[in-house]
């Protein structure tokens, strides 16, 4: 016995007929909100991808702080201080992400962009005047850390800027009216 089915019949001659006035296929019109607009699945990638960058020299720092450096280096406090803003910068990236993915809030990723742009400052700052002569540093004359900085705090930015759209601030009403 076998499990076949015949084949389909042939079309008939001259194809299937299409009925005036009826567009063919017919989709009905979709409600306003209810297509993610790209800039905000952009949004959430673009903060997945800085919470990881930022987590690799985070834990770098975590591990030199616990293990060389210590409480009795010179201002281990601020490394200790940046270190968990680091942390924490990572935990809103990560969760904003999610809820800008899912249409729920902006304002977490808000808030992991602005302290990834604090810290991306203040590690100019720090680093430039621990390894700089500090009046060269304030030219900014071939300083390869500010651009290091500048270049850290541009995924962000761009994410902030792709979250504060029209089309993404539409999305995120229509989904909390819900």
């Amino acid at each position: 016995m076998t499990n076949e089915y015949p084949p389909p019949p042939p079309p008939p001659p001259g194809g299937y007929p299409v009925y005036a006035g009826q567009p063919y296929p017919y989709y009905p019109p979709l409600a306003p909100g209810s297509l993610r607009p790209g800039g905000l699945t952009a949004a959430g990638v673009l903060g997945f991808v800085q919470a990881g960058l930022t987590a690799i020299p985070t834990v770098i720092l975590t591990f030199a702080l616990a293990h060389s450096l210590g409480a009795t280096a010179p201002r281990a406090g601020l490394f200790w201080l940046a270190d968990v803003a680091q942390f924490v910068g990572i935990g809103l990236l990560i969760a904003g992400s999610v809820q800008v993915v899912s249409g729920v809030s902006r304002a977490l990723l808000v808030a992991g962009v602005a302290l990834e742009v604090v810290l991306s400052v203040y590690w100019a700052v720090v680093l430039g005047l621990l390894f700089h002569d500090t009046a060269a540093w304030w030219t900014f004359a071939g300083s390869w850390l500010v651009f290091f900085a500048v270049l850290f705090s541009v995924l962000p930015v761009i994410g902030l800027f792709l979250v504060a759209t029209g089309a993404a601030n539409a999305y995120v009403v229509a989904r909390r009216a819900r």
